[in-house]
């Protein structure tokens, strides 16, 4: 159950200085290399979210609302409530996940076997808006709205977007995106909704307690 709802939004904060074009000017390459460009200079951000995560496997939806506190690499605290209630912990080597009950699982952020858990397929998308890799991926449709562009997206058919058959994003005209929607193979569907974004210095409150808490793993 676990696998099925960490698919985190360890998402990079995409907020920045906007376009000096109207919305009607913009076009769909200026959006995504403003959004790149900000992915790559962002070193540490918070967002909140919801996320809805519709299978087969369940009988209706599940639905938490999340707190994410990220730093680069692969250091962040990311916090779930609602259906599912639990805190995924990594200091860049490992990973622990501490449910509500305090019961702790901790292995290596690296491996097949948990990769799952932080290296899925939302998280991997962001890593490849980062790095410049969404000309990769195919679009199939963009629609403009009044405050945002809808792109929808299939993936490039290699690991580990294999069990992805599409990702549809909402792109502010700011290059801030807002919401990220994936369809898997089989039906199942996730749908998170960023409520809010902000950057963070390093010596803002929820930066220096994230880097107190790494103490808490074991040395390897």
């Amino acid at each position: 159950m676990i696998k099925l709802l960490v698919f985190s939004p360890l998402v990079f904060m995409l907020v920045g200085c906007g376009f000096q074009k109207s919305t009607l000017e913009v076009d769909l390459q200026d959006l995504m290399d403003d959004v790149q460009r900000k992915a790559r200079v962002i070193k540490q951000f918070r967002t909140d979210f919801i996320k809805v995560r519709v299978s087969g496997a369940f009988r209706a939806p599940i639905v938490v609302s999340g707190l994410l506190i990220y730093q680069k690499p692969s250091i962040f605290s990311l916090r779930y409530r609602g259906d599912v209630n639990i805190e995924i912990l990594s200091n860049g080597e490992m990973v622990s996940i501490i449910h509500d009950n305090g019961y702790r699982d901790t292995f290596p952020l690296v491996g097949d076997g948990n990769g799952i858990l932080v290296s899925d397929s939302v998280m991997t998308l962001i890593r490849h808006i980062g790095e410049g890799g969404l000309e990769k991926f195919s679009i199939l449709r963009t629609e403009r709205l009044e405050d945002v562009m809808e792109v929808e997206m299939s993936p490039p058919r290699n690991s580990p977007f294999q069990l992805v058959e599409r990702i549809t994003l909402w792109l502010s005209y700011f290059g801030e995106i807002k919401r990220i929607k994936v369809c898997f193979e089989g039906g199942d569907e996730e749908d998170t909704v960023f409520e809010s974004w902000s950057v963070l210095a390093e010596n803002e409150p929820e930066v220096i307690e994230l880097e107190a808490r790494l103490g808490e793993f074991p040395r390897i």
